[in-house]
């Protein structure tokens, strides 16, 4: 069986691939480790993983990912609210309770090695922060998802 720390990366990598597969919108997307010059882009999103955690379960003992998915979607304030919800629908309805398959990329990328389930996500609206803590004029919504990660066996 694979190491644990191996399937961190190739967590990520599948994530961003599903992503960039399956996201199909003119909004540029700006990737984990990734810096972009977003200046003039009116909206824009963010992928990012904030943790990812080994457990291991105390029935079977088999080793699992525990991580967070986040996207942060971003518009300009002069912008139409209106965008922000259409961004926002588009990240649930792309990815809420989704399967996602976990691939080894150094090898071949198949067959599977794991499976990668999201929940149901969280919103929540950053927009006062950017504009009163931040100073910039910009819509930020974060949708938050929580994830389970396993080998397969």
């Amino acid at each position: 069986m694979m190491s644990t720390q191996f399937l961190h990366e190739d967590l990520v990598r599948s994530l961003t691939a599903y992503w960039r597969d399956t996201f199909t919108t003119t909004w540029p997307t700006v990737y984990p480790g990734m810096q972009d010059d977003v200046t003039l882009q009116q909206a824009w999103v963010e992928l990012d993983l904030p943790w990812i955690t080994d457990r291991k379960s105390r029935l079977s003992g088999l080793q699992f990912l525990d991580f967070g998915l986040d996207v942060h979607c971003f518009s300009r304030r002069d912008d139409d609210l209106a965008r922000m919800r259409v961004m926002i629908d588009a990240v649930r309805g792309m990815l809420s309770r989704q399967i996602i398959a976990v691939r080894d990329f150094d090898l071949s990328a198949q067959p599977a090695i794991g499976y990668a389930k999201l929940s149901e996500p969280e919103v929540r609206d950053f927009s006062r922060i950017e504009r009163s803590v931040k100073g910039r004029p910009l819509n930020h919504s974060l949708v938050s998802f929580r994830g389970l990660a396993q080998l397969v066996d």
